[in-house]
């Protein structure tokens, strides 16, 4: 399970930046950076999603697959 551990970050209406962990990472390994950016376009907003410091043992499809359905799924059913 992946969840925000604290915020460093927040731009009203452009970018939040904050530390997020994962319990299935090693024991006492840093958390992650996770920033999102938003952009206005044509139509609504395009939102980007960059994550970094992870782990080398991290499987990114299985990291890709939770921030799907779990992030951008749920995001898209809010604001639909």
């Amino acid at each position: 399970m992946i969840f925000p551990k604290n915020f460093w970050e927040l731009e009203k209406g452009k970018r939040i930046v904050e530390e997020w962990v994962n319990s299935s990472w090693p024991p006492g390994y840093a958390p992650s950076k996770v920033q999102l950016t938003f952009k206005t376009i044509s139509g609504g907003t395009e939102v980007t999603l960059i994550q970094s410091n992870l782990p080398l043992e991290v499987d990114e499809e299985y990291l890709l697959e939770g921030w799907t359905e779990y992030f951008w799924k749920r995001l898209k059913k809010y604001f639909s």
